[in-house]
C-alpha cells in the first residue's frame, strides 16, 4: 500500500514538473506573446488559459490505478481489524467458507459477452467488426472470449486448432433478424448461398427462429442448412485448401 502511494505521488510529481517546464520554457522569439502568463496544464481538474479551458483527469490506465489501490486499502482493512475477530466465532468461519464458494463459482461462470462493432477485432482474420447483422463469438469452458466478424472465420479458427473442441463451452452467431443479438449454434436457423452479403463472404446468415429465416428468405433466395451442415461445409473448405 506505501509503495502504491509512493509511486502515485512519483508519478503526479513528475506530470507537474513536465507540465511546469512546458509552460514556463517559452522561446523568447514566439510570435505571440502574452506578458507574466505561462501555459501549463492541470495536474488534476480545469484551468481556463485565455479563451480555451484545459481539463486533466484519469484515463482508463489512471482508474485502473486507483481501483487496485482501492482494493489495496479494502484488503488491509479487512486483514487489520475484521478477520482475526470474525473467524474466532463459528458463524464467522460460516460466512468465510460461503464467501469462499461464492467466489470459486464466479470464477468458474463463464458466459458471451457483446460484440462491440467499431471497437472489437476478428480472432481470425483481424478485420474489425462493421456489420451488425453479422457476428460470431466462441466462449471457452475457462471464460475466454473469442470474436469474429462471420461465421466462416469461426469455423476456420477452429480448424486451425487455435482452441480444442473439447474446450469450447460455447460457440454463438448473431441473429439477422435482430441485430447483435447472439443466439446458439445449436438452435440457430441459417441460410447459405444466394443473396447473403457477409464481411467475408461465408454467405451465411443466422436466425433465432424458422419464421424470420423464411421471410428474410423471401429476398435473400438461400439454401436452408443446419449447424452441422454449415460446420461441415467450412471444415471441407479448410480440408481442400491444406
Amino acid at each position: 500500500m506505501a509503495l502504491l502511494v509512493l509511486g502515485a505521488a512519483a508519478a503526479l510529481a513528475d506530470f507537474y514538473r513536465w507540465g511546469y517546464e512546458y509552460g514556463h520554457n517559452l522561446d523568447p522569439n514566439a510570435a505571440i506573446q502574452v506578458p507574466g502568463m505561462s501555459y501549463q496544464p492541470p495536474v488534476i481538474g480545469y484551468k481556463q488559459l485565455l479563451n480555451f479551458g484545459a481539463w486533466s483527469y484519469p484515463d482508463w490506465g489512471g482508474w485502473i490505478f486507483v481501483a487496485a489501490g482501492v482494493v489495496i486499502v479494502a484488503t488491509y482493512a479487512f486483514e487489520a481489524f475484521f478477520r482475526e475477530k470474525r473467524l474466532k466465532r463459528p458463524e464467522g468461519r460460516a460466512v468465510a467458507v460461503t464467501l469462499a464458494g461464492l467466489l470459486l463459482l464466479s470464477a468458474c461462470t463463464t458466459g458471451p459477452e457483446p460484440l462491440r462493432y467499431g471497437q472489437d477485432n476478428c480472432h481470425h482474420c483481424k478485420m474489425g467488426l462493421s456489420d451488425t447483422k453479422f457476428g460470431a463469438e466462441i466462449v471457452t469452458k475457462k471464460g475466454k472470449v473469442y470474436k469474429f466478424d462471420d461465421v466462416n472465420c469461426m469455423q476456420l479458427f477452429v480448424n486451425a486448432g487455435e482452441v480444442k473442441p473439447e474446450d469450447i463451452a460455447q460457440q454463438l452467431v448473431v441473429d439477422f433478424a435482430k441485430t447483435q443479438q447472439l443466439i446458439p449454434v445449436e438452435t440457430a436457423y441459417f441460410l447459405y448461398g444466394g443473396d447473403v452479403r457477409s464481411p467475408m463472404n461465408s454467405k451465411v446468415a443466422a436466425f433465432a427462429n424458422p419464421a424470420d429465416r423464411d421471410k428474410a428468405n423471401a429476398m435473400l433466395k438461400a439454401e436452408a442448412m443446419d449447424w452441422n451442415q454449415i460446420k461441415e461445409r467450412f471444415t471441407k473448405t479448410t480440408a481442400h485448401h491444406h
